[in-house]
């Protein structure tokens, strides 16, 4: 996407994008049969990055505990996060293969385990390379801890450690604070229930929007 065009979606009324993203790793990316590479990712990030006054944090998908990934693919990933533009979200899921798929075809050719649909795949495993994926969201790391985390990664399927408890910590402040964003702009669109309605059947989501969100002029109308 263009500039030009991202810019006429968010004067027209766009308050949010999400994309996938799902790995920082080309060879990864390939493995899903990506169109795009991580350099041009990178410049879509960028670009997307120049309007994130005029919107909500930016979302991006992500599938960690592929068991096709080597170190180098996990750590290839936590760079990209790393040095990401902020502020965005990230939607993080653990790979689960869905029977009869592509992606079935090509793990079982590989001779690669996998686990299934049914087991969900909300939750990815508790490693320290997943935790650090949610991490990242949270704060930027400073460089050298950055680093010396980075060096003991390791792949989901290539026996890395468990820390569930951190992995609950570090999420919920994850989610504490894509919670705080969605609240800030009123949007109430990824949670159940019927209060975000009754704050819009009210006026109170118009009333905040209108008062509390920054304004931006109009694009120039095309002349005659």
């Amino acid at each position: 996407m263009t500039e030009e065009k991202l810019a006429l979606l968010i004067d027209a009324g766009m308050n949010r994008l999400r994309m996938g993203i799902q790995s920082g790793s080309d060879r990864i990316l390939r493995f899903y049969k990506r169109p795009y590479t991580v350099a041009r990712l990178e410049e879509t990030l960028r670009t997307i990055a120049r309007f994130s006054k005029r919107m909500m944090p930016p979302a991006y998908d992500l599938i960690l505990d592929n068991p096709v990934e080597t170190r180098e693919d996990v750590a290839a990933t936590l760079d990209l996060l790393h040095r990401m533009p902020r502020p965005y979200h990230l939607f993080v899921y653990g790979l689960r293969v869905i029977p009869g798929t592509r992606l079935e075809a090509d793990l079982a050719r590989l001779g690669i385990e996998h686990k299934g649909i049914a087991e969900g795949y909300g939750t990815p495993e508790p490693t320290l390379a997943n935790l650090l994926a949610y991490a990242l969201v949270v704060v930027r790391l400073p460089r050298r801890l950055y680093a010396a985390l980075r060096k003991r990664v390791r792949p989901s399927a290539g026996g890395a450690s468990r820390w569930p408890l951190l992995m609950a910590l570090v999420r919920t402040a994850y989610l504490a604070k894509r919670s705080l964003s969605y609240l800030k702009y009123m949007d109430f669109s990824v949670a159940g229930g019927r209060f975000g309605w009754v704050l819009w059947r009210i006026g109170f989501i118009r009333w905040w929007q209108g008062r509390m969100r920054r304004r931006h002029p109009p694009p120039p109308r095309p002349s005659d």
